[in-house]
């Protein structure tokens, strides 16, 4: 992973809605106990919510954590991870793939310590969507990294630290799996996913479309959720 100035989240109300959309989609996976990894710490509050239901363990770059307990927490240098091959039922790679530099080593190190059937839960913020995901700027994830660091640094002082990927990049890092994207099928079930509300906008403009177009649709999506299956 590269250096980075911590985007992490630690608004508790925030969380917990996340946490709950990321267990809704899990329980469509299994309903048994088992192991997951959470990368991306962060506030720690979405690794101690699944630890009711699961065996949870979750590492980050920095220690930023405002809940700490039910779960084991693991510091991390970079993209590689501190476990045996195939030692996790579940992954989570929560808003965390663009905050890397090597993404082919973060989806491989997922890979690798998945064991087979097992699911990795991945989200992450189209690359072409309108406004950036993190600064909130037009266009900014559009530009090539030289352009994106003069636009940031005439605006924020800073340079521009995210790596977004488009759909099509997705698709070609994540090809070792068998992957499904559940972005349309999230959005047109708000209630069952316990969407956030921010997203209440996009649900009502896709609810005017067939589900004939969804593979479309979800393309055009501000950020995408997939699960990926190894098997």
């Amino acid at each position: 992973m590269n250096k980075f100035l911590s985007h992490a989240d630690l608004d508790y109300k925030k969380r917990i809605i996340k946490a709950k959309k990321i267990k809704s989609v899990l329980d469509t996976i299994t309903k048994n106990k088992v192991k997951i990894l959470d990368i991306g710490t962060g506030s720690g509050i979405i690794a101690n919510y699944l630890s009711k239901d699961h065996i949870v363990t979750s590492v980050d770059m920095i220690d930023e954590r405002t809940i700490t307990e039910n779960y084991k927490f693991i510091l991390v240098k970079d993209e590689i991870l501190p476990f045996l091959d195939k030692e996790f039922d579940i992954i989570i790679s929560n808003q965390v793939i663009e905050h890397v530099n090597k993404a082919n080593i973060h989806l491989s190190e997922i890979y690798r310590c998945l064991k087979e059937g097992g699911f990795c839960y991945l989200s992450t913020p189209n690359k072409y969507a309108l406004f950036e995901a993190h600064y909130k700027l037009p266009f900014l994830s559009w530009l090539p990294k030289n352009l994106a660091n003069i636009y940031m640094q005439l605006i924020k002082k800073r340079s521009y630290d995210i790596y977004p990927l488009s759909y099509n990049s997705i698709l070609k890092l994540t090809s070792k799996f068998k992957i499904k994207n559940l972005t349309l099928d999230i959005l047109r079930n708000q209630n069952k996913f316990n969407l956030d509300k921010e997203y209440n906008f996009y649900s009502k403009i896709i609810s005017f479309f067939p589900c004939s177009l969804d593979n479309f649709l979800s393309q055009l999506s501000p950020s995408w959720i997939f699960l990926l299956k190894k098997e």
